[in-house]
């Protein structure tokens, strides 16, 4: 609202207005508090009586509810809007299932590697064309171009304030960017984010206080590269760096705290922009790359949910989560934005090109419907998803080091306070917000790239067009190299591919879209091929602004539309192996009982003994449900209600002189998942090297059971005076809608107890992205 002022205020009068306060009210003509500042030394201030325009029409009592969300009752979702644009009607509707009447928020996370998106959907809001109101959180502290806010999401980056930092004879107070950064307020909380991780680097006073880190998201990656393996190291290595200053973090940590503050400023704007409250149902729809670890985000973000006071739904006391795979979700952006000129149809193959900041990733799907959009899934003959470390990040890299030449040639500022990491971390951040996406790189040779800093005497640095270029030339090589890869692949499975979708904050140059439109031109006339249909985000109006920064949150802003509609969605197949945690008894016959490779994996570890006495090999993984194999043209689709269930016996021991009931005698039961198929009786230390991880620790309290055998006398044994205790369990846990519900069923005599017991994971993670479970 206060960029339309802006416009009407001419720049000859006013150098710049402030918005100093904004009273909330519920009429519909709201008074705002300006502050407008001459060019002089001037100051006057007035009041605005400024008529309040929705985007989306509602009723004037409905306007008003809108601010007081708490007394606004729940109505069914408006079934009028359509999945197309104003371009090309189309009466097709797009209904809510019932699985998501009680849905009041869809809100959609894009984690990325170097930025992170996030929208929301409120069924009460429709935008003015009667389309879905997707409003994509923007307004970000630091933000330094507030044009592109709401567009270019929030730097994923963490900085942590050392308790001291080096000291020399040259360090001397720093007056530089005072007016805009408020040291002592951010050095009492220890711990920035996003854009103000990024402003300690102006001021050279201050930054050796902060310890920046950044691609933390690779930790979350499979990919074992060399690229992939730089950006761990370097993450480790600033990890270090806090340990010895005292701060102690591993990586899950840094994760959490960046995805809790994310949270809480996402929290700020439902409360002031869509009533949120605490009895507010939110639905998470979570996109996820190829090769990426969802059991382990999933524990991360519900530690983080929990961090910044979401609550979980009531009816099953745990976050809904939806999971979308990156290509599915940048599909429906394009479909749902370009469906007045491009005709999607069942049978048409359609390659996605994701361009992120650390990665770049490919997939080919044929479509199986048109609408809604589905995709066929686990098909033969599909192309197999690519993916490599050559995101835009290895640009500014690449910029790094051509700016650090740079600097040999040139003159420093007298007395100058900035070290060359400094000089360098600021001209990269300049590149990235200003020239990176801008005509300079795509211009003739006239033109000229210029960077203000501090630090040189020259006060800029000064770039041509060619030399942008060849800081672009070896990533977008191997952009062209994998695309044409996945090209390749599908003609020779006989699959022609029709469109190919350009996402991802690469997508938002121009020179990367130029040059792929003509690596995609070659090959078509190489084989003779129809002309292959580019597509990417083009410019439009977000919140008001106009901007062509529209491809980052394309993925953010597919998975909601996907998310609206999970009618004929994907089935329940496996995208894990579920095993489970057994301690396996040793027997002279043992090697009789099992194969030979099995008692093989059993003897690489040695046999232990229990506390009951008895010897077992500990900490075996034994396979509950398998994911399908690739080539199974009928993988195992999991039905509504689908039990798994195994035998289980527990050993406990009461002491006699404490009693029962004198401490809880908990039980416990381990779920561990694999992206890969281990061999049955795997001990869980190898299963984790090969990247198995736990996803899930049932537990629950069998006092009053041994209770209730204590007075039937049913004591297996008394070793002195311990009372020992074998419990034998049936352990179920069956799929229902959107939760999993696990139950303990006592098998022994005397007694009959069957109870639900509790768990601490979302199943979602585990099943082919596109299937919602709690």
């Amino acid at each position: 609202m206060l960029h339309r002022i802006r416009e009407k205020v001419t720049s000859r009068f006013y150098d710049k207005i402030v918005l100093t306060s904004i009273p909330v009210s519920a009429e519909l003509s709201l008074p705002f508090h300006y502050q407008f500042q001459l060019k002089g030394p001037q100051i006057f201030t007035f009041w605005v009586q400024y008529q309040l325009r929705f985007p989306f029409k509602m009723r004037r009592s409905e306007r008003i509810q809108t601010y007081r969300e708490q007394q606004l009752p729940a109505r069914p979702l408006n079934r009028r809007y359509s999945v197309r644009t104003e371009a090309g009607p189309d009466p097709t509707p797009l209904p809510s299932t019932p699985l998501d009447s009680d849905d009041d928020l869809k809100i959609s996370l894009d984690f990325g590697a170097t930025n992170s998106i996030v929208a929301v959907y409120n069924r009460r809001l429709l935008s003015a064309n009667g389309r879905p109101y997707i409003h994509v959180i923007g307004n970000f502290a630091g933000e330094p171009n507030w044009a592109t806010q709401s567009c270019a999401g929030v730097p994923s980056v963490v900085a942590y304030r050392t308790p001291h930092r080096p000291t020399s004879d040259r360090d001397t107070p720093s007056t530089i960017g005072e007016d805009d950064y408020d040291a002592e307020q951010d050095e009492a909380r220890g711990f920035l984010w996003g854009y103000e991780a990024q402003e300690p680097l102006y001021l050279s006073d201050s930054h050796p206080r902060w310890v920046c880190v950044e691609a933390f998201k690779a930790e979350l990656s499979d990919d074992d590269d060399q690229d992939a393996m730089r950006l761990r190291q370097e993450v480790q290595e600033k990890l270090r760096m806090l340990k010895e200053f005292g701060i102690e973090k591993d990586i899950s940590m840094v994760i959490v705290d960046f995805l809790t503050a994310l949270l809480l400023h996402v929290k700020e704007c439902l409360l002031s922009r869509h009533g949120f409250t605490p009895r507010t149902q939110v639905e998470w729809s979570m996109s996820i790359p190829e090769g990426f670890n969802a059991p382990k985000f999933v524990r991360l973000m519900t530690k983080a949910l929990k961090e910044a006071e979401f609550h979980p739904c009531p009816s099953t006391n745990h976050h809904k989560f939806f999971f979308v795979q990156d290509s599915d979700a940048a599909s429906h952006y394009i479909a749902h934005l370009a469906a007045g000129d491009l005709e999607i149809r069942p049978g048409m193959v359609v390659t996605v090109l994701d361009i992120g900041g650390l990665t770049a990733d490919v997939c080919t799907l044929k479509t199986r419907r048109a609408f809604p959009l589905r995709f066929e899934t686990g098909a033969a003959g599909a192309v197999e998803p690519q993916g490599t470390s050559c995101g835009m990040h290895h640009v500014n890299h690449a910029f790094r080091d051509m700016v650090e030449k740079h600097l040999l040639d040139m003159k420093y500022a007298p007395q100058g306070r900035d070290t060359m990491e400094m000089i360098l971390s600021r001209a990269v951040m300049e590149f990235e917000d200003k020239i990176k996406r801008s005509k300079a790189v795509t211009g003739g040779s006239s033109h000229r790239a210029r960077l203000y800093t501090t630090g040189v005497e020259a006060s800029k640095l000064a770039f041509t067009t060619e030399q942008l270029q060849l800081v672009f030339k070896p990533t977008i090589r191997r952009i062209l190299d994998l695309l044409i890869g996945q090209l390749e692949s599908a003609r020779s499975l006989g699959h022609h591919v029709d469109v190919l979708i350009l996402t991802g904050g690469g997508a938002d140059s121009k020179l990367v879209t130029r040059r792929i439109r003509e690596e995609v031109d070659r090959f078509c006339l190489k084989y003779q091929l129809s002309t292959i249909n580019v597509r990417s985000p083009q410019s439009r109006t977000m919140d008001g602004l106009v901007t062509d920064r529209v491809a980052a949150p394309a993925v953010a802003i597919g998975a909601i539309y996907r998310s609206l509609n999970k009618i004929d969605g994907p089935d329940m197949v496996l995208n894990f192996n579920i095993m489970l945690l057994r301690h396996i008894p040793f027997e002279s016959n043992t090697q009789k009982r099992v194969s030979k490779e099995e008692f093989e994996i059993l003897e690489l570890h040695e046999v232990e003994t229990s506390q009951d006495g008895g010897k077992y090999w500990m900490n075996r993984l034994v396979p509950v449900a398998k994911k399908p194999r690739s080539f199974d043209l009928e993988p195992n689709v999991l039905g509504q209600g689908y039990e798994v269930s195994w035998q289980s016996t527990h050993v406990i021991s009461v002491k006699t002189s404490e009693g029962i009931g004198a401490k809880a005698n908990v039980l416990r039961e381990r779920l561990y998942a694999s992206k890969v198929s281990l061999p049955k009786y795997t001990h869980v230390d190898d299963a984790q090297r090969r990247g198995a991880s736990k996803i899930v620790t049932l537990s629950w309290d069998a006092t009053e059971l041994i209770r209730e055998l204590k007075l039937n006398k049913r004591v297996v044994r008394r070793i002195r005076d311990v009372e020992v205790y074998s419990l034998e369990f049936k352990i179920s846990f069956t799929f229902v809608d959107r939760q999993v519900v696990f139950k303990a069923r006592y098998c022994g005599g005397g007694t009959q107890r069957e109870e639900e017991i509790g768990r601490d994971f979302s199943v979602a993670a585990c099943f082919e992205p596109g299937y919602a479970m709690a």
